[in-house]
């Protein structure tokens, strides 16, 4: 079976009141999720993630949390033979005036108050993906 691998990051910023989190909509699906994408040959997941952030959402300068990762695994729909992907996060934080513009493979970005975020995330494993990052971030 073939095998695929993303990286992305759940990227977060303290403003003056609530921590947001920073989401973006694809162009090719319509669904909201967290930056991510194909993780090239020879590259870190670290990198694979600050990479993916900067093509699809402009950020750059973001600080890794350290122990946090999270990964899901899922069929590839179509293919040939079959395939599976796994996705890999990381926690990151962005300065608090970090601001986003929609880049590669996106529709719209949008920074949201954790309840917000947890609203619009299509999917249930990116929910639970949120709902860890709160956690280990409380």
């Amino acid at each position: 079976m073939a095998r695929e691998k993303s990286c992305g990051a759940i990227l977060f910023r303290e403003g003056p009141g609530e921590r947001e989190y920073l989401l973006v909509r694809s162009t090719r699906h319509g669904a909201w999720g967290f930056p991510k994408g194909h993780a090239e040959p020879g590259e870190s997941e670290r990198e694979g993630a600050l990479r993916e952030l900067e093509e699809e959402t402009g950020v750059r300068e973001v600080e890794f949390i350290e122990g946090f990762r999270e990964v899901t695994r899922y069929p590839l729909p179509g293919r040939e033979p079959a395939a599976r992907k796994e996705a890999v996060y990381l926690l990151a934080r962005a300065s608090g005036d970090a601001e986003a513009r929609p880049g590669d493979d996106v529709a719209e970005v949008a920074w949201l108050f954790f309840s917000e975020a947890l609203e619009r995330l299509t999917f249930a494993d990116t929910r639970a993906m949120l709902e860890a990052a709160q956690q280990r971030l409380s």
